[in-house]
């Protein structure tokens, strides 16, 4: 047995036959080198660190942390492995160190924080145990998934985030949960094409673009309660996507927009639009990818300027043609990105006057719906001149 009370950093590899390692309050071991496992069990109170892999060969891997060790192991060297011959658990993990941190085997730990550290989980499942939203931390860190994922308990209400991306893009998604208890395994993969049943042809016929960079796979284990999923993208790179499709391969069409509203702001790591689907229950397929509706047949007539002086000549701002939609909703901010007019299910005569705001230039947003179903959000700018 081997019992630590205070701070060992002898070890430029730890090896395990057997013994039962000991960390107690405020320990550390420091391995500048790799530890590997044969036998034996860590009742880890305190913090192990490793520069090195972690490589569990023993044939009863989940017993090499006691049941009450609560400390932490910390991956702190560059480019590192946790693998071995069957699933590992942990209990808190980090990844303080730089590079890349891939997985031969499925891992669980209640809580681990990513820091700035690329988490590849290949064709392994990274399972978050902890069902609070905060059990899952990171800086700039991110998880690529290719064929495994990132698992997640949910608990009741919260934002559960899914930080996902590659070395190319970082693409997080949140699923926020209002009841009940639920698990969600998610992963991006790139290349539309290589997805399951994808029909080019079916999704043409209700799109007029598709991202074709990177689709989400989302499975749900436990629950039926409805959720709410929230993608972040950008802009420039996605080519402005207002739809969030749900592609089934076992429905003929297969193509599925759904319900969104779509939301520009600065959300960190140079993403500045978010979709989000609410009360969405269905993850039958799993399939989601963005893209942007087909446009509608009839255009509008869309003015960039108006004069609101009571002269009687182009005192209100109109659009021509809003009622071959009668379902429309329309919002106008201002520089700040403060809402200052909204109106649902506009008519020909209806429009904004302005009155209340200075001169200067606006921002707006049309979301029309036609008689298909298939709808458009339209953005520009609007000019206020007296």
């Amino acid at each position: 047995m081997l019992s630590l009370l205070g701070y060992t950093n002898g070890f430029s590899q730890l090896i395990n036959r057997g013994a039962l390692i000991t960390l107690n309050d405020n320990s550390l071991i420091h391995v500048n080198g790799d530890y590997r496992h044969f036998e034996g069990s860590i009742l880890n109170r305190g913090k192990l660190s490793l520069t090195g892999d972690w490589d569990s060969r023993g044939a009863d891997v989940f017993s090499t942390f006691g049941i009450n060790g609560e400390g932490l192991v910390d991956m702190a060297g560059f480019d590192q492995v946790i693998g071995g011959t069957a699933a590992m658990r942990f209990e808190k993990l980090s990844f303080s160190g730089a590079g890349v941190k891939r997985l031969g085997t499925h891992v669980s730990a209640s809580e681990l924080d990513l820091f700035n550290a690329q988490l590849a989980t290949d064709r392994y499942v990274f399972h978050i145990t902890d069902p609070s939203p905060e059990s899952l931390k990171r800086t700039k860190g991110f998880i690529s998934t290719g064929e495994g994922g990132l698992k997640r308990e949910m608990e009741s209400s919260g934002a559960y985030l899914f930080p996902v991306g590659n070395q190319m893009l970082y693409r997080p998604l949140i699923i926020t949960s209002a009841t009940g208890r639920s698990d969600f395994t998610v992963s991006l993969n790139g290349n539309v094409n290589l997805m399951p049943g994808y029909n080019e042809t079916a999704i043409g016929e209700k799109l007029g673009y598709i991202n074709k960079n990177y689709y989400y796979k989302i499975e749900r284990g436990r629950g039926t309660d409805p959720v709410q999923l929230d993608v972040f993208y950008s802009a420039k790179d996605d080519k402005d996507p207002d739809n969030i499709i749900k592609w089934d391969p076992s429905v003929s069409s297969g193509v599925f927009l759904l319900n969104i509203s779509n939301q520009t702001s600065d959300f960190g790591d140079g993403l500045d639009g978010k979709l989000s689907a609410p009360d969405l229950k269905d993850f039958t397929s799993g399939y989601f990818l963005l893209g942007r509706a087909r446009p509608l047949p009839v255009s509008l007539t869309i003015a960039n300027v108006f004069s609101p002086n009571n002269d009687g000549i182009n005192d209100k701002w109109y659009i021509r043609g809003i009622e071959k939609y009668p379902v429309n909703e329309l919002k106008v901010f201002n520089r700040w990105g403060a809402e200052i007019f909204s109106k649902k299910d506009m008519k020909t005569t209806d429009g904004w006057n302005g009155a209340d705001e200075v001169d200067g230039t606006y921002f707006y947003i049309l979301k029309v719906k036609g008689a298909s179903g298939n709808a458009e959000v339209i953005k520009g700018y609007v000019t206020v001149i007296r």
